[in-house]
């Protein structure tokens, strides 16, 4: 932006007035604001003739100007003053680098002109969740790509200051140690378009499940689950898997047949599709690494 603000002065006699003894005239104002690729020109005046005395009389004659009032001028400096202030501000977002919760993104960085913030939330080893977010040119953010990559599950951007800490669902950690787990118990198209996490009760663990609708589409379904609940149903599915049989399968309703159910218990594992939740911690099963009480994998 570039704000251009001049004063002109005309001396007396030589625009607006004319008086039989003589004329005096006041500075006459001109303010012009050259704003983006417009031109804004406005002009303030204010005029006064003093009158000459003329053989003891007082007769006069003169041009009427249009003029505007005071305050109009005190606008005009105002929006003026407005429109520097915005042009100069620049965007602030928030740095993750790989991060796992909010906490971890401790720092802010101030955007170029042409950048706002993002967020990227990235699955390292099938389960292993990273934050990536700062600043990102405009231009990359309003080119959605039509499906996310394996690696990222979550890529969005937004346009104020720290706006990307509520992007990806990135979690807050909390004292008591409990999980944070993508929760959409209505159920989804792509679990990658779960945006909700919910922090799960202390003897809970990260669900997730599969299933087949009336009309043949699939319905992803994610929440907390009991712990008690998911032991059970993990192991079950390891053992059929172990044995080469056909896949636990569970009838709800007779409307939907779940075709996968599965529980992990690491930090938002259950972001990622179940059959490959489920796939993962069978590798870890069959290696004699995964920890049955916490279904987790061991060093």
């Amino acid at each position: 932006m570039l704000l251009f603000i001049g004063i002109r002065t005309y001396p007396p006699g030589e625009w607006g007035g004319r008086v039989s003894g003589g004329d005096v005239l006041d500075p006459f104002l001109s303010v012009e604001a050259i704003y983006h690729f417009g031109i804004i020109f406005v002009s303030l005046t204010r005029v006064s003739i003093s009158r000459t005395s003329l053989s003891g009389s007082d007769k006069y004659e003169y041009m009427k100007i249009n003029t505007v009032p005071n305050y109009a001028l005190i606008i005009l400096v105002a929006v003026s003053i407005r429109l520097v202030a915005e042009a100069s501000v620049q965007q602030q977002c928030r740095i993750c680098h790989g991060a796992q919760y909010l906490e971890n993104c401790p720092s802010s960085q101030v955007c170029g002109q042409d950048e706002i913030c993002y967020m990227d939330l990235k699955i390292v080893g099938g389960v292993n969740v990273q934050y990536w977010g700062g600043c990102r040119s405009k231009q990359i953010c309003s080119t959605s790509p039509s499906k996310k990559s394996d690696l990222v599950a979550c890529s969005k951007c937004c346009d104020r200051d720290d706006c990307n800490i509520g992007l990806c669902s990135l979690p807050s950690m909390n004292n008591n140690g409990s999980l944070h787990c993508s929760s959409c118990p209505e159920g989804v198209n792509d679990v990658r378009n779960c945006d909700h996490v919910a922090t799960c009760a202390d003897n809970e663990m990260c669900y997730s499940s599969m299933m087949t609708t009336v009309d043949n589409s699939v319905k992803h379904v994610t929440r907390c689950r009991r712990k008690e609940e998911c032991t059970k149903l993990t192991l079950s599915v390891m053992e059929v898997l172990a044995n080469v049989e056909k896949l636990h399968q569970t009838h709800h309703s007779k409307r939907d047949m779940h075709i996968c159910d599965i529980c992990c218990g690491s930090e938002l594992c259950n972001i990622r599709p179940c059959v490959n939740i489920r796939d993962v911690l069978y590798l870890y099963y069959k290696h004699g690494r995964l920890i049955n009480e916490t279904l987790t994998a061991r060093p």
